[in-house]
């Protein structure tokens, strides 16, 4: 084993063989004593990319299978371990991260009277404004990657001490959000700090709305949720000023649950969004029918392709399962589907993929129970319904 890590410099195998050595090394021994004391000769050495990157491949795999070893040497661990969490090599870092939280662990296992300390708000208490201006210290780091942990900090530290964050550092907080909405790459950070601050603080962030609507473009569909969810009606005259472009950036499980969350607090939008969305729904649904060759995709709540609704760039079935979705479980009160499902939904349930003809025949099953839960709500005899939509109905039924 030692004999790889000192020779091969394909990452993968350095995997592969620190996975291996891990597994030998929960029965400890000399073996294990040696292999850790290598490894922090090599941290602290001169540097040499892959050894680096061996080295913290086997500190985190000795930390998590030899522990009681390992943590004869946890002092010397400590400083060394700052050595690869500088190195300008991306994945090193990384893994020098993993091997530190592996170190942590250690730490909150044999430490009990620090570990139940360190986890509590006592702790956090007497030390907020120490924690709150190290935090804020590294707002303009140069480094993005420290940049976006100090944006995702952010809420954590409101969390602590409301009142005193809302009078001490809001401010220049919400200026750091409100920088990073500008830019690109860092964008999509910056609203969902946005968002969780936002449900922290309630309305707090009432005087921020102008500028904070100005941005909320395509990736701030899950913030837009988060923060009608916190402040509620009060929103409705800068929500009606984004439906536009909401709607015209793609339909997604993101969007969908935002539109969830609006048309809950927000009566008077529900229309509108509704009409709006199957608008939307029945584009998808004829154009890739009638003009896209479909691939064979499922669909999960936790993992669903965007995509927007223009032709080009339609992603077939994965698009077609989300709109069958949102066809079935949002809220379309006030709206007969049933033509709408004979016409665009049932062509679907001899859609040549599996996952498709499944979502298209839960989605009819329930627009026809809301069916009969409207008619059964109604004071018109059967008979008169049965006129009306009758026929309708027994061909769904035939078709489902």
């Amino acid at each position: 084993m030692s004999v790889a890590f000192e020779t091969k410099r394909d990452p993968e195998i350095l995997v592969l063989a620190s996975k291996v050595l891990g597994h030998l090394d929960r029965s400890g021994g000399a073996m294990t004593e040696d292999e850790v004391k290598v490894a922090l000769e090599w941290l602290r050495g001169e540097r040499i990319e892959y050894r680096v990157f061996a080295t913290v491949l086997i500190l985190k795999e000795m930390a998590e299978n030899a522990s009681t070893v390992f943590s004869v040497h946890m002092p010397e661990f400590m400083h060394a371990i700052w050595v690869a969490l500088r190195d300008p090599t991306l994945v090193v870092r990384e893994k020098a991260i993993e091997a530190l939280h592996a170190w942590l662990r250690i730490i909150k296992k044999h430490e009990t009277r620090w570990s139940v300390q360190w986890n509590t708000g006592e702790f956090m208490m007497s030390r907020y404004k120490e924690v709150a201006e190290i935090v804020l210290r590294y707002l303009e780091h140069r480094d993005r990657l420290l940049c976006l942990s100090i944006t995702s900090l952010l809420p954590r530290i409101v969390h602590f001490l409301r009142d005193r964050f809302v009078t001490n550092y809001l401010t220049i907080c919400m200026n750091h959000i409100l920088h990073i909405l500008k830019i690109p790459a860092e964008r999509a950070s910056g609203f969902i700090a946005l968002g969780e601050i936002a449900g922290a603080l309630d309305g707090e962030l009432t005087n921020y709305f102008p500028t904070i609507t100005s941005h909320l473009r395509d990736t701030a569909l899950a913030c837009v949720g988060n923060i009608e969810k916190a402040m509620g009606p009060i929103m409705e005259p800068h929500l009606r000023g984004l439906l536009d472009s909401m709607f015209s950036s793609r339909l997604s499980l993101t969007l969908v649950e935002a539109l969830e969350q609006i048309t809950e607090s927000i009566l008077p939008l529900l229309p509108t969004i509704q009409n709006r969305l199957l608008k939307c729904i029945s584009a998808i649904l004829s154009r890739s029918h009638h003009l896209m060759p479909r691939q064979s995709a499922s669909v999960s709540r936790g993992n669903i392709t965007t995509v927007t609704p223009q032709v080009a760039e339609l992603s077939g079935s994965t698009l077609v399962q989300l709109a069958f979705r949102t066809l079935a479980l949002f809220n379309f009160e006030g709206h007969n589907l049933l033509v709408f499902a004979r016409e665009s939904v049932v062509v679907y349930l001899e859609d040549d993929d599996g996952a498709t003809r499944k979502d298209a025949a839960l989605c009819c099953c329930k627009l026809l129970t809301n069916s009969f839960l409207v008619i059964s709500s109604t004071q018109f005899s059967l008979s008169r319904i049965n006129c009306a939509i009758g026929k309708r109905r027994r061909r769904l039924v035939e078709e489902v």
